[in-house]
């Protein structure tokens, strides 16, 4: 809830009275939608021809829905990656938003979905019951070694937002995760990788070497985090640069392209030339 008053204060500072009604307007029409959609449990969000369910329980609705608006074009191009027997690997998953997606797409393969934080874990499996039962949930985080970590928490206290990732230098609330490699957890080869974990890529992906060298991981997509005007970790604080998280998906066989800007935060996309 507190989340949603901050976002109210910064549209009112920024825009307007006008704009803060607009969007007060538009979020109340929502909640009749999905009120009326309620009844069945759950609602479904589209992205061009495909659809996944998401369930009216546990917490990250609207949030999920405010992540379709602002990731369409990312997600839409997922998508059109997937294959029906494709096993997706979903690092840092959320409520799901990918993950679902990918469930509802590849019938036949398996998604893994990896997510730390225990309320957003929750409304992960909450919402993938919805779409098929090819999945698995790993309640940690990914690094490049195995043990305990701090997960900060500090700007989290709606389900579905925040920053949390592994902390270098806590600064609020954490909470004691496991974390293990990549490596070292997988027991599939996945086709496709998403990476979305807050700052943490050069971990994530050290972690993950053996996985995305084998040939059959022929697509990554990796958000990566840049320094920001909050709180939160980026890949400065885990001693890399914009260039070297490109280059460590290049020395593993990826071609890679910058496929979208946000803010402080962009989306890199590898593939690899199948045989």
């Amino acid at each position: 809830m507190q989340s949603t008053i901050k976002r109210g204060r910064e549209i009112l500072v920024k825009k307007g009275c006008l704009s803060l009604l607009k969007r007060t307007s538009s979020y109340g029409m929502r909640e009749v939608m999905f009120k009326c959609r309620a009844v069945l449990g759950r609602h479904p969000f589209t992205v061009g021809d495909s659809k996944a369910y998401f369930s009216h329980s546990g917490g990250g609705r609207e949030v999920t829905y405010q992540r379709l608006r602002k990731e369409r074009e990312e997600l839409r191009n997922f998508i059109g990656e997937l294959r029906e027997d494709d096993v997706v690997l979903d690092v840092g998953a959320n409520t799901g938003l990918y993950a679902c997606f990918a469930a509802s797409e590849c019938d036949s393969g398996h998604v893994v979905a990896v997510e730390p934080y225990p309320p957003n874990v929750q409304a992960l499996r909450n919402n993938l019951q919805y779409n098929g039962g090819n999945w698995t949930i790993h309640p940690i985080v990914l690094s490049d070694s195995a043990g305990e970590v701090d997960f900060d928490v500090s700007d989290n206290d709606d389900v579905g937002y925040g920053t949390g990732s592994i902390s270098n230098h806590a600064t609020g609330d954490t909470i004691s995760v496991k974390a293990l490699s990549g490596d070292s957890l997988l027991t599939e080869k996945p086709n496709v990788v998403k990476i979305d974990v807050e700052g943490s890529e050069p971990l994530v992906i050290d972690g993950l070497s053996e996985v995305l060298s084998d040939q059959d991981c022929r697509i990554v997509f990796c958000e990566v985090h840049l320094p920001a005007d909050r709180p939160r970790q980026s890949i400065r604080d885990f001693g890399a640069t914009e260039g070297m998280i490109q280059e460590k998906l290049e020395q593993l066989g990826f071609t890679v392209e910058r496929i979208s800007d946000r803010d402080a935060e962009y989306m890199l996309k590898g593939r690899k030339n199948e045989n």
